[in-house]
């Protein structure tokens, strides 16, 4: 492929037939682009959440409340305000670590209910977050590593590596229909709870040498961030 590297107004493309080629022309790039999304499909309209700044509160139900008050008080445009640790966190030092469970700490945020409600009667939209990691000292890792729901080595055993907070931990193996049905279910309880989303972070961190249902990882590793949107 050549765009004008050749002739300062040719392009030159080289294909194995048999193929399909669409060119669209513009001559403006704007004008190409809505060419080709007439012919391939255009995005629908992200919701008007989108458009805004969006927060993380975190510390439990009174600070989060806190933020978003002073948010409204002070005139400041967020539509979002997601709670990143939802699930737990603790302080360690001057450090504060998240728990990395898949499900609510009550602790932190024994009415998260009511706080999605007043979230909400202030006019944000109310996310919590989630990542593809099975930390070893987790609640999570007793209910996926004894079902098959973990990445594994070629050995049979779990996949573990060090992952984002620096412990022992492994990965869903999302070519598993019954892991990829776990991790919904978690999401679903979460929306039962009054989240609207969450962040979906993370799903680079799939290894090359390990195994899933589907076979080799390395032939998943591309493939799972967007297994990781699926889910």
């Amino acid at each position: 492929f050549a765009l004008c590297s050749e002739a300062e107004s040719a392009a030159r493309v080289e294909i194995d037939m048999p193929a399909t080629l669409h060119v669209f022309d513009g001559p403006e790039p704007a004008v190409a682009i809505e060419r080709a999304t007439g012919v391939f499909g255009r995005p629908r309209m992200p919701p008007t959440v989108a458009f805004a700044p969006w927060l993380d509160a975190v510390f439990g139900s009174e600070n989060v409340r806190r933020v978003a008050q002073k948010l409204r008080d002070e005139l400041i445009p967020v539509s979002v305000i997601w709670t990143e640790d939802w699930r737990g966190g603790d302080w360690e030092g001057e450090n504060y670590a998240l728990k990395e469970e898949w499900e609510v700490d009550r602790t932190l945020y024994p009415d998260i209910e009511a706080v999605a409600d007043d979230l909400h009667g202030l006019g944000f939209d109310f996310h919590v977050y989630f990542n593809p990691f099975v930390y070893m000292d987790s609640k999570a890792w007793t209910e996926t590593e004894p079902n098959g729901y973990l990445v594994k080595k070629s050995s049979g055993e779990p996949y573990t590596f060090t992952g984002a907070k620096f412990t022992e931990c492994g990965l869903i193996d999302l070519d598993n229909p019954d892991a990829r049905a776990w991790a919904s279910s978690k999401m679903e309880a979460a929306i039962a709870l009054g989240a609207d989303g969450w962040m979906n972070d993370f799903a680079e961190w799939l290894p090359t040498d390990g195994v899933t249902a589907a076979g080799p990882s390395y032939m998943s590793h591309n493939l799972y961030p967007v297994q990781w949107q699926e889910v």
